[in-house]
C-alpha cells in the first residue's frame, strides 16, 4: 500500500474536457438497458481466498455514457487481527509493516463502499448531481395528461455529423428516470441503472465485497449487479479475453502479451491489466491507418508503475473499456447484453433459424493458459434447485455420436456419476464436452455468426452442427447430464460455515431479503418437492420473518452520513432509526432501541450505533429476531415432522383444517450467524470491552481458529489464510518454488501477479523480508479445548462440531430391532397420512419404556444400521381390516422381505414421529484405514447373506483392476447406491488382496467360488468375463486381471467397528449428543 504524491493526485486530477457520447449502435444498446452510468472499480486484498480474504484497499469511480469522470473514491481498510496477509498479497500492493494500523474498520470501510455503489444508480441521491448537470441543458415539456410544464435536463449527443443533438436523451426532473428516442423515434422511458465494471470481478473482486459486505451487517450484500437495485455487472477481464480471441479489427485489434514462464520455459498469453496495458499503449499512424491505443481521458498514457494500486487500477481499467467500446464495439455490446443474466438464458434457448430450442452459439472457453473459441449449444439450466443462472452446454467441437466416456461408455448410456467427473474436469479440460455457464457472471457467449467468422467452427458445415444438435438434444441425456451437476456441485454445509457462511448467490439468501424478490427475477426460495399450498404457507412465513431481520439489518449496517464522515447531519439517522421502527410495528417485531442522549456529532452517533449493534446481538441470540437458513419443514402440535411424500398429495381443505387446528406448523432452519457477525463488528470498531466473558472468550476462539487453521487439518488445506500456509508460501517464494497450481490459482484471481512479482524480483525480495518480520509478530493462543468449543470444534477429535437438529443420548435411548426392509420402506397410515411404525412389543419395549421423554432407536434386525425417531409418540394400534386391510398386508410383505413375522394384535405397538434418520457420529471412522466402494447387495452380503439374497456367507469380491491399490490391514467398507455414497460403512480387515486372471477363476475351488458370492464355477467365470467383455477386451488374455479381495468376518453390531452412518456433505439430522461443557470442566 505504498503513498506517493503520483497516487494521491490521482484523486484531484480532472481535465476540464467533457466527452460527449457518439449516436451509435452500443449508445442505443445501453439506453435500452437504462445504462445512463458505469462503475469501474477495484479492489486489493489480503490473500486470494474468495471466501475469506479482507479487502485492504477499494478504487473506483463512477462515469457517464461519454465516460465522464463525475465521481472517485479511495478507501482504505485497517486490516482485522485474526487475518493473515499472504506473501503475495504483501509485495504485489507494495505493503509496509505501519499500513496495518491504517484505514477505516470494516464497518465503516464497506459504509462507504457500498454507499458508492449507490450513487452510481441513484443520481437524486449522488454528491455528483451538480457535476452532471452542468454537461446538461434544462428543458421544459407539457405532461400529456394535465397539460402542467415539466422540467428536464438535455443530455448531448454527437451526431454523424460531428454535431449536438441535445433532444435525444431527457433525464426527469425527480433525476431517477429518463427518456431517449429509438430507432423510430418515439420516446421510450427507462429507470436509471448503471454498469459495474471491473477487471476478474466476477471470479474475484464482487466475492470479496460480499463477503466483506455480510461481515459488516449489510441488508443487502449484492451491492455491485442485483437488478433491483439498478445494477448490471460487466467483467472488463472476459470482454478482453472475447476481443483477442475473437479478433477482426486487424493491426488496431486488441492483442495479449506472450509470457513465459521462469520456473517451467512454459510460453503463455498473459491478460493481466498491466500486460494488457503495455502491449495496446500505442500511438496513432495515419500511414500505416493505426489508431491511437489505450489512452487516459486526458489522452495521456498510462502509468504502469502505478498498477496495484485500487483507485490506480480502476483508472487504468476505464481507459481499457473505453478502447475495448472503440475498436471492438461488437464484442463490446454483447458483452454489455450478456450482463443481464435473464437475456443469456433466454440466448441460449431460443428459436433460431432451422434448429428451433438451443440454438448454435460462439463461446470464448478458457482453462488457464488455454483461451480458445468453441461452437456450443444447451443442455439445460438448473431448474431443480431453481438457480437457471448455471447452464450446462454441450461443446459442438465433439461428436456427441462418437464420444465415449473412459473409451466404454456412449454418452446415451452414461449416469449422472460419469457426467459427474467430466463437470468436474471441465474447469481444466479446454477439450472437455461439457462446459458450465454462469448466466450471472459475464459469460463469454456470442451469436453462431460470430464463431463461423472466427473459425470456432474448425471447418464444420451448419448441416453437422446441427445434427450434433439433434442428437444431444435427448431428455435422458439431459436429465442424466443435470443430475450430474447436482451432484459435482452441491450445496456446502457445516465445516465451511463454521467461520462465515458460503458467500455464494445461492448459499446467502438466508442474508438478504431482496432475493425473494420473484417479479425482479431473483432466486426464490422454493421447496422443490411440494407442489401445493403447502410452498405458499412456507413463502409467506419465510417473508415476514425476513421483513423483520431485513429492517434491523438496515439498522445495523453503517450507512448514515454522519458515520461515514460525508455530513453532520445527525437527524437523518434519527429520521431513519423512527421510519424502521413505524415498520417493525406494522410487522409485529421488537422496536429498535432509542438513544441514551442527544445525537449531535460523530461520538455521539457512534455510541448510538453501537448501542443498536448490542441490542440487536442480544435479541438474535435470543430468538426475538430469527435468523433463518435455507430449508424448511412441517411439523404437526406434537412437534412430529411431515414428510414432503406425507403432505404432497394433501387437498386444500385438508391443509386449511390442519393449519386452524394447529396441526400444520411451518418450521426454519436455523442459521444464527448474525450473533458472531455482530461480536466481530463491535469489537472490530474498538468497543469489544463492553461484551460478556463468553462472547470474549469466542472472538479469542475465532481469531485462533483463523491464525492456526482447523486442528484436524494440521496446518494443510484450510479454506482460509493461516499463518502456516504463510510461513510455507514465504518459503516457496524465497526459493522459487512456485507449483504450476499455485501459479493457476494466482491467475484466477489476480491476473499477472505472479508476472509482477517476477518483473520486479530485487524489490519483491526486499519486501518479503519485512513480510517476514510481519509473519514473526502474530502469535497465535495454543488450542485448550475450551478454545476449541467455543470455535465449534470438538476438543477430542479436531473435527467441526456437528451442526445438528436432534441429539441423542444414548444411555437414555431405548433401541428396538426393526426388519431391514421395513425401515427401508414405511407404510402410510390411510386415515391420518402419516407413517405409522407396527412394533414388538417386548420387556425392554414397552409403553413403560417411552415415558420420560427417551429417545427412540430403530436398529435394523440384520444390517445393524441405526436410525433415530424424533419426537416418538405411541399411539392406538389401528384394527385390522377395513381402511387398513391393505395398510397391513404392505407392512407384513416389509416384514417377511427380510424373514420376520409381523407381530401378533396383542404383541402390537404402533408409534409415530419424525423421520426416522440415520443416527451420525455413533463413533469416529477410521481414517488411516484403507477404503473401498462396495455396491449395496455386496455391501449387505458381507454383513448378512440372506438379506442380501446370498444362500451361503460371503467373505470377498472381485473387482476389475481399476488401479485400486488395497493392501492387507484395516479396511472401510462402504456402501454405495447407483454409484452414489449412502454414507453406511463398517471396518473390517484385508486377509488377502491379489490380481488374477480368468484361468486363476478357473481353477478356484469350490470353497472360493462361494466365499465370493457365486453358487458355481460358471458363475463366476461370467462374472469375470463380463468385467472385460463390456470393454470390448478378451478376458482370456493374460494382461486383463481383476482384484479379488478376501475380508475377515464382519460383526455389524461390533461396537469398535461395526455398522456407522458417516456422510459429512450431507445435512444431519440426528447426531449423538456429547457434553462438551461437563467435559471442559
Amino acid at each position: 500500500m505504498k503513498h506517493d504524491a503520483k497516487q494521491d493526485d490521482l484523486m484531484n486530477r480532472d481535465t476540464g474536457k467533457k466527452l460527449v457520447v457518439r449516436k451509435d449502435e452500443t449508445l442505443f444498446d445501453l439506453l435500452d438497458m437504462g445504462l445512463l452510468f458505469s462503475t469501474v472499480y477495484d479492489t486489493e486484498t489480503t490473500d486470494l481466498d474468495k471466501r475469506f480474504a479482507e479487502i485492504t484497499q477499494f478504487g473506483g469511480c463512477i462515469t457517464d455514457l461519454a465516460g465522464n469522470i463525475l465521481h472517485k473514491v479511495d478507501y482504505r481498510a485497517k486490516i482485522s487481527p485474526h487475518t493473515v496477509i499472504s506473501p503475495m498479497a504483501w509485495v504485489v500492493q507494495r505493503m509496509r509493516l505501519d499500513d496495518l494500523q491504517r484505514g477505516d474498520p470494516k464497518a465503516i470501510f464497506m459504509g462507504k463502499v457500498m454507499k458508492f455503489f449507490e450513487y452510481s444508480s441513484s443520481l437524486d441521491k449522488a454528491p455528483y448531481i451538480e457535476k452532471f448537470l452542468e454537461g446538461c441543458r434544462e428543458g421544459v415539456y407539457k405532461d400529456a395528461e394535465n397539460r402542467k410544464e415539466k422540467k428536464y435536463y438535455a443530455y448531448p449527443v454527437q451526431n454523424e455529423d460531428g454535431s449536438t443533438d441535445w433532444d435525444f436523451i431527457r433525464i426527469h426532473e425527480n433525476l431517477r428516470k429518463f427518456y431517449f428516442k429509438n430507432k423510430s423515434g418515439q420516446w421510450v422511458k427507462r429507470d436509471i441503472k448503471s454498469l459495474s465494471v471491473g477487471y476478474n470481478n466476477v471470479n474475484a473482486d464482487d466475492q470479496w465485497l460480499w463477503t466483506a459486505a455480510h461481515m459488516s451487517g449489510a441488508e443487502n450484500i449484492f451491492m455491485t449487479h442485483l437488478a433491483q437495485m439498478g445494477k448490471l455487472r460487466f467483467d472488463a477481464l472476459r470482454a478482453v479475453e472475447s476481443a483477442f480471441v475473437i479478433g477482426s479489427a486487424g493491426e488496431n485489434g486488441l492483442k495479449a502479451m506472450e509470457k513465459e514462464n521462469p520456473l517451467t520455459g512454459e510460453k503463455y498469453l498473459s491478460f493481466s491489466q498491466g500486460s494488457i496495458l503495455e502491449v495496446n499503449t500505442r500511438h496513432s499512424s495515419e500511414l500505416r491507418d493505426i489508431v491511437e491505443g489505450i489512452v487516459d481521458e486526458d489522452g495521456a498514457h498510462i502509468d504502469l508503475s502505478q498498477l496495484h494500486g485500487a483507485l490506480s487500477d480502476s483508472l487504468a481499467l476505464l481507459a481499457l473499456v473505453r478502447y475495448i467500446r472503440k475498436v471492438h464495439p461488437n464484442v463490446f455490446r454483447q458483452m454489455v447484453k450478456n450482463s443481464d443474466w435473464k437475456y443469456v438464458v433466454n440466448k441460449m434457448s431460443e428459436i433460431y433459424g432451422e434448429f428451433g430450442n438451443n440454438p448454435p452459439l460462439a463461446y470464448v472457453d478458457k482453462c488457464f493458459p488455454v483461451v480458445d473459441g468453441k461452437m456450443v449449444s444447451l443442455i439445460g439450466t438448473d431448474q431443480f434447485r431453481n438457480a437457471p443462472k448455471v447452464a450446462v452446454v454441450w461443446n459442438l467441437n465433439i461428436d456427441p455420436s462418437t464420444y465415449t466416456h473412459n473409451e466404454k461408455k456412449s454418452i446415451k448410456k452414461m449416469t449422472a456419476v460419469d457426467w459427474k467427473q467430466i463437470l468436474i474436469d471441465a474447469s481444466h479440460n479446454p477439450n472437455s464436452p461439457l462446459k458450465v455457464i454462469r448466466a450471472h457472471k459475464s459469460p463469454r457467449l456470442f451469436d453462431a455468426e460470430v464463431g463461423y467468422r472466427a473459425g470456432f467452427n474448425l471447418d464444420m458445415n451448419r448441416q453437422e452442427i446441427h445434427r450434433r444438435i439433434s442428437f444431444v438434444r435427448d431428455a435422458k441425456i439431459s436429465d442424466a447430464v443435470m443430475e450430474g451437476l447436482r451432484l459435482a456441485f452441491p450445496r456446502l454445509h457445516g465445516v465451511d460455515r463454521i467461520v462465515l457462511p458460503q458467500p455464494e448467490e445461492e448459499l446467502f439468501t438466508f442474508s438478504t431479503l431482496e432475493l425473494f424478490d420473484a417479479a425482479a427475477g431473483e432466486d426464490v426460495q422454493v421447496h422443490f418437492r411440494v407442489k401445493n399450498k403447502v410452498e405458499e404457507i412456507a413463502q409467506k412465513s419465510r417473508q415476514n420473518i425476513m421483513q423483520i431481520k431485513s429492517l434491523w439489518m438496515k439498522a445495523i449496517q453503517f450507512d448514515e452520513d454522519i458515520l461515514l464522515g460525508f455530513a453532520e447531519n445527525p437527524d437523518a439517522m434519527l429520521g431513519k432509526i423512527e421510519e424502521l421502527n413505524k415498520k417493525l410495528g406494522k410487522k409485529g417485531g421488537v422496536r429498535i432501541p432509542q438513544p441514551d442522549g442527544p445525537v449531535t456529532d460523530f461520538d455521539s452517533a457512534m455510541a448510538y450505533k453501537i448501542k443498536i449493534l448490542y441490542i440487536a446481538r442480544f435479541h438474535f441470540s435470543r430468538g426475538d429476531i430469527k435468523d433463518i437458513g435455507h430449508h424448511f419443514w412441517f411439523e404437526d402440535k406434537d412437534g412430529i415432522r411431515y414428510s414432503d411424500q406425507e403432505i404432497m398429495g394433501w387437498p386444500m381443505d385438508k391443509i386449511d383444517d390442519a393449519r386452524k387446528s394447529g396441526n400444520l406448523i411451518i418450521r426454519h432452519e436455523v442459521a444464527n450467524t448474525m450473533p458472531l457477525v455482530l461480536d466481530r463488528m463491535i469489537e472490530s470498531l474498538g468497543y469489544g470491552h463492553i461484551l460478556g466473558e463468553q462472547a470474549q472468550i469466542q472472538l479469542r476462539a475465532y481469531t485462533t481458529l483463523r491464525q492456526r487453521g482447523m486442528p484436524h487439518h494440521h496446518g494443510h488445506e484450510d479454506r482460509w489464510y493461516t499463518k502456516g500456509r504463510g510461513q510455507r508460501d514465504l518459503s516457496k517464494l524465497k526459493n522459487n518454488e512456485m507449483t504450476r497450481e499455485d501459479l493457476k490459482g494466482i491467475e484466477k484471481y489476480i491476473p499477472g501477479g505472479w508476472e509482477d512479482f517476477i518483473e520486479h524480483q530485487h524489490d519483491s525480495l526486499a519486501s518479503l523480508s519485512e513480510y517476514e518480520e510481519y509473519l514473526k509478530s502474530i502469535q497465535p493462543e495454543e488450542f485448550t479445548p475450551e478454545l476449541l468449543y467455543w470455535a465449534g470444534v470438538d476438543p477430542d477429535i479436531g473435527y467441526p462440531i456437528r451442526n445438528h437438529n436432534f441429539a441423542v443420548d444414548r444411555e437414555r435411548s431405548v433401541v428396538v430391532d426393526v426388519p431391514d426392509r421395513y425401515l427401508q420402506s414405511p407404510v402410510i397410515e390411510p386415515v391420518t397420512g402419516r407413517n405409522l411404525w407396527i412394533l414388538p412389543c417386548s420387556e425392554h419395549f414397552n409403553k413403560a419404556s417411552m415415558i420420560h421423554d427417551k429417545d427412540l432407536l430403530f436398529r435394523a434386525e440384520k444390517s445393524g444400521r441405526i436410525y433415530h425417531l424424533p419426537n416418538a409418540k405411541m399411539v392406538d394400534v389401528p384394527k385390522s381390516g377395513g381402511l387398513h386391510e391393505d395398510f397391513y398386508r404392505q407392512v407384513e410383505t416389509a416384514y417377511l422381505a427380510t424373514g420376520f413375522n409381523i407381530p401378533s394384535f396383542k404383541d402390537r405397538i404402533a408409534v409415530i414421529g419424525s423421520g426416522p434418520y440415520p443416527l451420525f457420529d455413533l463413533r469416529q471412522p477410521n481414517q488411516k484405514a484403507q477404503s473401498l466402494n462396495v455396491e449395496t447387495h455386496v455391501f449387505e452380503g458381507l454383513v448378512s447373506p440372506e438379506l442380501a439374497g446370498y444362500k451361503y456367507p460371503i467373505s470377498g469380491v472381485i473387482l476389475r483392476d481399476d488401479h485400486l491399490k488395497i493392501s492387507d490391514g484395516a479396511i472401510r467398507i462402504r456402501e454405495q447406491a447407483d454409484g452414489q455414497s449412502t454414507g453406511w460403512e463398517f471396518e473390517t480387515e484385508v486377509l488377502q488382496a491379489k490380481y488374477i486372471t480368468l484361468k486363476d477363476v478357473e481353477s478356484f475351488t469350490e470353497e472360493e467360488v462361494l466365499s465370493f458370492g457365486f453358487l458355481t464355477h460358471e458363475q463366476a467365470i461370467d462374472y469375470f468375463s463380463a468385467l472385460f467383455s463390456k470393454q470390448k477386451k478378451d478376458p482370456r488374455k493374460l494382461e486383463n486381471k481383476a482384484l479379488a479381495i478376501s475380508f475377515a468376518e464382519v460383526n455389524a453390531f461390533d461396537v469398535q467397528k461395526g455398522m456407522m452412518y458417516f456422510k459429512p456433505d450431507s445435512q444431519v439430522q440426528s447426531c449423538v449428543a456429547k457434553n462438551f461443557v461437563n467435559n471442559l470442566c
